[in-house]
């Protein structure tokens, strides 16, 4: 098989694989966890991961006082990335949620014209409103308006789509040098120990832990940071980012059909043509980007999904 086939595939799978973590919290919201376990342990069983691929494909390397405060720096906002979306996964199925923190598309595009103090070009425009179209379809407020929607949820879905802009911001910008594992490791060390210090290490003490939490953070952790991490990492550098960043939204269709499959969450005939319209406008807008020397966003900078 083509080299390049083989590197598309990978790409491919890495964002599948993605859809599953909505999922898999979900189904530990179901047995009993609190978001506040469920993210913990989902961070330090990353932290653990990360550490172990760091040591054994060796990419430890002596980071300067700048780009290590940088990196924890937008490791913290990775922390609120995660807070803010699976509070909104508590309240909003994860077919919705997975629409919400996409917004993160559209908002990176309104932050990088204001740090650059530039219009948008009209291509980017017309990506914008259809990713706005897509999205109202694609939560149902087209059919049913926000009635049907907990707007609690659907609040701090946008915020964590306004924190996840700001992590992908920073990684096309600070400690590009930097390996990704090294990166990663990083970022996802401030972020585990603030959420640790915020909600305390109350599973290793209410029995939680013991319980069969540990199991649950782990897989969350393999669906968030390694198999996409190793998958991104071996495949992007075959097919470059802008291609890595189109087939990287594959995460949202998988999100939103193994919600259907596995939760048995309502998705509608509009929502599918939602989804298939932001798929357009981020395709739209990773080729406008496509000459830009930037980190693609799934590649080990902590995803929180």
């Amino acid at each position: 098989m083509n080299q390049k086939w083989k590197a598309i595939g990978l790409v491919i799978f890495g964002s599948i694989v993605y859809g599953f973590v909505s999922i898999t919290i979900k189904m530990a919201y179901e047995r009993g966890y609190s978001f506040s376990d469920v993210l913990g342990m989902q961070l330090l069983s990353g932290f653990m991961l990360l550490f172990v691929g760091t040591t054994l494909f060796r990419q430890w390397e002596k980071l300067t006082r700048k780009q290590l405060v940088q990196l924890l720096l937008a490791g913290t906002l990775n922390a609120m990335t995660g807070i803010f979306y699976q509070i909104s996964l508590q309240h909003v199925p994860a077919s919705i949620a997975i629409v919400l923190i996409f917004q993160f598309i559209w908002i990176g595009v309104l932050i990088e014209c204001l740090i650059e103090r530039k219009r948008p070009a009209p291509e980017t425009i017309i990506s914008v409103v259809l990713l706005l179209i897509g999205t109202a379809m694609a939560s149902n407020v087209v059919k049913e308006g926000l009635s049907g929607l907990s707007l609690y949820g659907v609040a701090f879905g946008l915020l964590s789509a306004v924190t996840y802009s700001g992590v992908i911001a920073a990684s096309g910008r600070i400690a590009v040098q930097v390996n990704p594992w090294m990166r990663s490791l990083t970022m996802n060390s401030s972020a585990t120990l603030l959420v640790w210090v915020l909600f305390r290490p109350t599973p290793f003490t209410d029995g939680a832990f013991a319980g069969g939490l540990w199991y649950w953070g782990l897989i969350i952790a393999c669906c968030s940071v390694l198999i996409p991490n190793l998958c991104f990492a071996a495949g992007t550098p075959k097919i470059g980012s802008a291609l890595a960043g189109i087939l990287g939204s594959v995460e949202l269709p998988a999100t939103v059909f193994l919600s259907w499959i596995m939760l048995q969450e309502t998705v509608t005939p509009v929502q599918w043509v939602g989804n298939t319209i932001i798929l357009g406008g981020i395709a739209a807008t990773r080729l406008k980007l496509k000459k830009r020397k930037t980190v693609p966003f799934h590649v080990s900078d902590g995803q929180p999904l």
